[in-house]
């Protein structure tokens, strides 16, 4: 019984994170929230979705590591505690529709492992002309039960 316990929990700390990290956006509590997200990770995963990938075109990799020069420092200035609290919030409730447009929905969220230590958030968004896009938001565990927000990919 303990086991299955254990099992259960151990389980659902990953949706535990999501939902701790959700109240701490709505809270805008800065302190909790610099403590689940993995800032330096974040700003590390923002910057290599930037650069070259794996183009082998040289003019593209020319360009895309001179964009990652300059969207670097915006990048390490912008991921702050304060603006993944407004990001959040942001996503959870988009600002109110312009006159004569309708209102904008919420992303759905989709929530599944991918690993044992990788948590996915997918946030699927549909806009007016019903075209799809998703960004993953992917949590890693920390320890047993502990798990970080640590970066943002376009999907």
């Amino acid at each position: 019984m303990v086991l299955l316990a254990a099992g259960g929990v151990y389980y659902s700390s990953a949706y535990w994170a999501v939902n701790s990290l959700e109240r701490a956006a709505k809270r805008n509590d800065l302190k909790a929230i610099a403590q689940k997200v993995d800032l330096e990770a974040v700003k590390e995963n923002l910057k290599k979705n930037a650069g070259p990938g794996k183009s082998k075109d040289f003019l593209e990799i020319v360009g895309a590591t001179l964009a990652t020069v300059v969207t670097g420092p915006v990048i390490d200035s912008a991921i702050t505690p304060e603006n993944v609290a407004k990001l959040i919030r942001a996503m959870l409730e988009p600002p109110p529709a312009k006159k004569g447009e309708p209102e904008p929905l919420r992303p759905d969220a989709q929530m599944h492992y991918e690993s044992l230590d990788r948590f996915v958030v997918d946030l699927v968004e549909t806009d007016k002309e019903g075209r799809t896009k998703t960004t993953g938001i992917i949590f890693r565990r920390q320890g047993l039960f502990g798990w970080k927000l640590t970066s943002v990919e376009m999907r």
